[in-house]
């Protein structure tokens, strides 16, 4: 019932409440936090047991449920019985047991909620804290006025407000040394209001931070740029009055301070440095940003709380920026490596800017950057492609933003650029350049593709152990800066030619697109090069169930011993063919564009964990059963499309579809080449890293993946030194480390400055983007990373935030795709259409908003989630 900090294990952190579980965690990672322990949540329990309030707890918890205006009547009897009831002897004696050990302390008691800090509810001031409390009797009562806390007018006004569960609310109580402060304050780790995710800014003020927290003082403010290791912001506080710790009744003072304190400043240049140490370890250790209130006495810094920082407003990051296409199965469909956005940004920043000037989309591009990151993801410059596009007559940017997924910061149409002659000559000189190049393209694919089959079977045969340590630096330079840039430039004129195409095709469907389901139009496109290892794999598994004894051993042997058989070079139980299948497909991988994690080459999990999935599935789920399926749902949409326009006009209706459909599966084809590409980057990368390791510069291979690719052959010449390079790997893990369980918003920036998307629990009802046809009722699982994906079942509805292209395999068992990302040309979207699997992208927040096992039903027609019950 009463666990010490540094005695908690995780089997009671669900009984502690969310602040205590904060303060326990920081004190196994050596922090400075004053000691102290908790009430769990079966030491309020059985206080209410013991006085028999349970049945008046459950008419409470009913009544929230069912008739929230009569509550207030029990809340208050709850209140009285609470204050006159004694604490569980047992209880009692925990408690003293940590009294006696800290016989010359007060103690600060506070409450910690097991639904405090949520992402859409903090419960920030809503409970009850007691400071400075004297050892005795007092330390109990303060124990249940904290309990009492859970049923005040605040805490149950706020759960009614935000159609909070109340339900299973519980409520723990933390008993921690005072600490009687000389200084004290809040720090959060990223700008809350500008949006800076490097800069700290620190609130500071003289004795307590209940004067500070209270509003009683205006405090001193310090924006700290940890990353560049400097103080950007200096503002010194009117700080009239401080709040002391006392030994005696009322155990806290106010003091009034003479000019010359109350503009004294508060904390000294090194002092800020200290503590944002201290607040960066702290972020790199949960991975998300934090709000944390922290103290200082007899010149030691100590945490006293830390919680998740749930608003945090973009008013200071100039233009708007996105994620959209960068997210789903891409760069930021997680926190991305230093070394992954600087390959991304080499082309991104040269090719959309000649994209856009090459179709008379933007004259110049002096000054513009183009991508950038913010929060440990790649994100766009969506203000500098939207300037290019109001050029052209009839844009709407409300219907841009829809298309891509983007969330709208402005009221109606939003920008709607008007019909004139400057426009017009603009659109029709945009519309022949995007006829021309695509012309090219047609020409150029199977050529491009001819000769990276090719250069990829040379680069295969390289063997990077035969090359003097200068001459692999300098094979590397060339490989990266031409190589790998041919690849990846190509794929990505073709990704803007494949939107582009997509917007205008479209268009011609404006007047009868309502009479037409649109993903039917591009599904059942054959032989997509991402589909053919499904197929080969489900072959696999045709070939092993021929053999009764081969399907036991698949089934019975598990996943890690049959990666260590095929590590030996077993051969039996079609072993062989199963290696053969790994080689082939080597450069895939669960996170494709995440160059940190193994291709299957190196560990090829996945493709066991599949391959025995795939034992146990029936015959209907045979891949290129399902690709035929929807290839004559397109032939019958294509009938109906023809059926809706004048016959003289079918024709061109026929051509200009069959060219969408063409260049789709380009772009599929450039995507498996580009994945190709990176299996060499990962595999010449990680062969630089062994002789960056011999050289000291770096002390696991892993560690190069911090360095941007520039940096690297910078350092190859010797132009930084290895103290500045093992600065920049220090530097880029943390930030790295400090954002990598952060639930980032796909778009930020001025515009978003203000925008709070409100998570409605209550809903029945959701909306997305039609991605994949059909209707499906089902149960769901919510899935937010690859390697939560074992929990998956057959006939589940998947419910993520984006897929990758590494999940293929998965949508074989799936009925149903529901993502918060994405549009008609994402991963999930194509997959989807191929496995004829109803699909919904976009919908905003709907992991937090469904759990496991809920059933649901699915309108791919029409993109709307149905809660059902």
């Amino acid at each position: 019932m009463f666990y010490l900090f540094n005695q908690t294990t995780d089997a009671q952190i669900s009984l502690i409440g969310k602040k205590a579980a904060s303060l326990v965690a920081m004190t196994a990672w050596g922090l400075p936090v004053p000691e102290g322990g908790v009430v769990s949540t079966e030491g309020f329990d059985a206080f209410i047991s013991l006085h028999d309030m349970d049945k008046i707890v459950q008419k409470l918890r009913e009544e929230m449920r069912t008739n929230p205006e009569r509550v207030w009547e029990t809340a208050e009897c709850l209140r009285e019985r609470i204050a006159k009831g004694e604490l569980p002897e047992k209880l009692k004696q925990s408690i003293k047991n940590l009294l006696k050990a800290n016989p010359d302390f007060h103690f600060a008691v506070r409450s910690s909620g097991t639904k405090e800090d949520l992402d859409n509810a903090s419960f920030a001031g809503q409970y009850t804290t007691i400071l400075n409390v004297k050892p005795g009797k007092g330390i109990y009562n303060s124990v249940k006025e904290c309990w009492a806390s859970l049923f005040n007018e605040r805490v149950l006004n706020y759960c009614i407000n935000r159609n909070i569960d109340f339900s299973d609310m519980k409520i723990a109580v933390i008993i921690q040394k005072m600490i009687p402060a000389e200084k004290s304050g809040v720090l959060f780790t990223v700008d809350p209001l500008k949006g800076y995710d490097r800069q700290m800014i620190i609130e500071a003020c003289f004795g307590l931070g209940e004067a500070l927290v209270g509003g009683e003082v205006t405090p001193d403010q310090y924006g700290y740029d940890w990353y560049n290791g400097v103080e950007k912001k200096r503002v010194i506080g009117d700080k009239k009055i401080a709040v002391l710790a006392m030994d005696d009744p009322p155990f806290v003072k106010h003091i009034t301070h003479d000019e010359s304190r109350r503009h004294e400043t508060v904390l000294s240049r090194e002092e800020v440095k200290q503590l944002s140490d201290i607040a960066l370890k702290i972020q790199a250790e949960y991975g998300f940003p934090v709000d944390i209130e922290w103290a200082k006495h007899d010149n030691q810094f100590y945490i006293l709380q830390s919680r998740p920082i749930t608003t945090i407003s973009y008013g200071g990051i100039n233009n708007e920026w996105t994620t959209a296409d960068f997210r789903d199965g891409g760069v930021s469909s997680g926190v991305c490596s230093p070394f992954m956005w600087s390959l991304y940004d080499l082309v991104w920043e040269k090719v959309m800017p000649s994209y856009l000037k090459q179709h008379y989309l933007i004259e110049s591009d002096k000054g513009v950057i183009w991508g950038d990151m913010f929060y440990g993801r790649p994100y766009w410059n969506l203000s500098s492609v939207k300037e290019g596009l109001k050029r052209l007559p009839g844009f709407i940017e409300k219907n841009f933003d829809e298309s891509l997924g983007i969330r709208v910061a402005y009221k109606g149409e939003g920008f709607t650029s008007r019909t004139n002659v400057k426009t017009l000559l603009t659109g029709i000189k945009v519309l022949l350049e995007l006829s021309k190049s695509f012309k090219k393209l047609k020409k150029e694919w199977p050529i491009f593709r001819e000769q990276q089959h090719k250069k990829l079977l040379e680069i295969d045969q390289i063997d990077p152990e035969t090359m003097k340590q200068d001459e692999f630096f300098k094979f590397y330079e060339t490989f990266i800066m031409e190589e790998y840039y041919r690849s990846e430039a190509t794929y990505f004129n073709t990704i803007f030619a494949s939107s582009n195409t997509a917007s205008l095709f479209k268009e011609r469907l404006k007047k009868i697109e309502s009479r037409l389901i649109y993903p039917n139009l591009i599904s059942g496109l054959t032989n997509l090069s991402h589909l053919i290892p499904m197929y080969e794999l489900w072959d696999l598994r045709e070939t092993i169930k021929m053999d009764a004894a081969s399907v036991s051993f698949w089934k019975e042997t598990s996943v890690d011993d049959l990666v260590s058989l095929w590590r030996s070079g077993y051969e039996d139980h079609y072993m062989k063919n199963v290696a053969f299948y790994i080689e082939k497909n080597k450069f895939h991988s669960t996170r494709e564009l995440d160059i940190t994690v193994p291709r299957y080459g190196e560990d090829p999990s996945f493709v066991m964990e599949s391959l025995k999935h795939n034992l146990d599935l029936d015959d209907h789920f045979e891949p290129r059963a399902l690709n035929r399926k929807q290839f004559e749902m397109f032939l019958l949409e294509k009938k109906k499309l023809l059926s809706l326009v004048p016959f003289y006009k079918q024709k061109n209706m026929e051509h200009a579809l069959l060219d969408l459909r063409k260049i789709l599966w380009w772009r599929e084809e450039l995507r498996d080449l580009s994945t190709q590409f990176y299996y060499y980057v990962r595999r010449f990368t990680l062969f630089m890293a062994r002789h960056f390791k011999n050289l000291s510069i770096i002390d696991t291979e892993d560690d190069i993946f911090f360095l941007p690719v520039s940096d690297i052959i910078a350092i190859s010449k010797q132009k930084i030194s290895v103290e500045q390079a093992r600065k920049m790997i220090d530097l880029n893990k943390v930030y790295y480390h400090s954002f990598r369980n952060y639930n980032n918003p796909n778009e930020i920036g001025r515009s978003y400055a203000k925008v709070n998307v409100s998570i409605d629990v209550g809903k029945k009802k959701y909306t997305g983007i039609a991605c994949s046809s059909g209707f499906v009722m089902g149960k769901i699982k919510v899935i937010r990373d690859i390697n939560d994906a074992s929990r998956l079942s057959k006939g589940d509805i998947l419910v993520t935030k984006f897929t990758d292209p590494g999940w293929t395999p998965k949508f074989s068992l799936l009925s149903g795709v529901i993502t918060e990302s994405g549009g008609l040309l994402s991963h999930a979207a194509v997959i989807s259409r191929e496995y004829g699997i109803p699909a919904i992208l976009a919908v905003e927040n709907i992991t937090t908003l469904l759990t496991d096992g809920q059933e649901i039903s699915i309108d791919g027609d029409n993109g709307i989630l149905t809660l059902m019950g």
